[in-house]
């Protein structure tokens, strides 16, 4: 890692990075050296949970890194040719990365550090047990192909597409996911954590056990028979959410505050919303933050089936033409200035919350 420090400093003599920019950039190479040389101790690169450590609040401060300096630096350095990366394992390090073209390879265990891969292209490929720290990949296009075990520490992955493809047991901490759009595909098993989530698009396709921890999500759209489930929310901070022809079942959201959500013709089962009791320090925000508050909230030929409110507040809530509501339960509710229509008051709110 010598050389690379060397580099950054240099490149702080040359005033590319200021002081701050330097040592956010030094420590995630310097975290990252030390995961490798635990890596090379147990003989693999491989992502393991159990090393992990918190990361709220350090996807901004690296991505500004990022942005602000890494763009002008790679333009002065060398990179992996294409092929390089066909199923082999390889470090990238300041490097503006070709990428590979074909069919039926693998990108696999590849330890990238403050690198940048745009246009990637996955055909029926597989990018997969690759470790991104302070980068960015762009323009991803996956088609047939799997994005699966991979670990995004401080990096960004913007302007993203998925067709009938897997995306599978990522980590993404304190990183930025924005502009993602998913037909016909998968997410399995994914964690974010400390993530910012910006324009994310599923038609048709499937959220299943992932987890969201201490994340901001904007401009979440599920349509065309889109489904959530078994997923859990906490410490989020949304807004503009639709629903449309979508499905969220057995998903638990605690802690929230959410603005703008708009629900047609969806389907909520066995799903649970909660104040947040137990992960106030975990809410984006601050305690404020903790109330679970829903405002603007529209739902339209809904079916509810088996929820739970609990210690939540809906603010400017609206819900018209109601399909079928049964086995609700209501706990400490507010519904504030309410405009609920048929079903009868939704079932009187449960029979007045008990």
């Amino acid at each position: 890692m010598q050389d690379e420090v060397k580099r950054i400093l240099k490149l702080l003599e040359d005033g590319v990075l200021d002081g701050e920019q330097a040592q956010t950039i030094i420590g995630v190479l310097d975290d990252a050296e030390r995961r490798a040389e635990r890596g090379r101790r147990d003989g693999s690169h491989r992502y393991r949970p159990g090393l992990e450590k918190p990361f709220e609040g350090l996807g901004a401060d690296i991505e500004r890194a990022v942005e602000n300096a890494v763009g002008s630096v790679l333009g002065a350095l060398g990179g992996l040719a294409g092929e390089d990366w066909l199923n082999e394992s390889n470090d990238a390090t300041f490097a503006n990365a070709e990428q590979p073209v074909g069919e039926h390879y693998d990108m696999r265990d590849n330890r990238i550090v403050v690198s940048r891969l745009a246009g990637l292209r996955l055909n029926k490929a597989a990018f997969r047990g690759n470790e991104m720290h302070a980068s960015a990949l762009t323009e991803l296009a996956l088609n047939d192909a799997s994005f699966n075990g991979n670990a995004l520490r401080g990096s960004s992955l913007k302007r993203g597409t998925v067709e009938r493809g897997a995306v599978n047991d990522n980590r993404l901490d304190g990183s930025q996911l924005a502009g993602l759009e998913l037909r016909d595909s998968s997410l399995l098993e994914n964690h974010f954590k400390g993530a910012r989530i910006r324009a994310l698009e599923m038609s048709g396709a499937e959220m299943r056990q992932c987890s969201f921890k201490a994340a901001k999500l904007k401009n979440v759209t599920l349509r065309n028979g889109a489904s959530l489930a078994d997923t859990k929310l906490s410490g989020i901070v949304g807004s503009d959410w639709t629903l449309d022809d979508s499905r969220w079942t057995d998903v638990r959201l605690r802690g929230a505050v959410v603005t703008r959500l708009v629900a047609r013709q969806a389907n909520f089962e066995h799903c649970n919303f909660r104040n947040g009791d137990g992960a106030r320090g975990e809410v984006v925000g601050g305690p404020a933050a903790a109330a679970g508050v829903m405002r603007d909230l529209t739902l339209a030929r809904v079916t509810m089936r088996g929820c739970e409110f609990s210690h939540c507040t809906f603010d400017g809530t609206v819900i018209e033409n109601i399909e079928l509501a049964e086995n609700l339960r209501f706990e400490r509710v507010d519904f504030s200035g309410r405009t609920i229509g048929a079903l009868h008051e939704l079932e009187a709110l449960a029979v007045d919350a008990d």
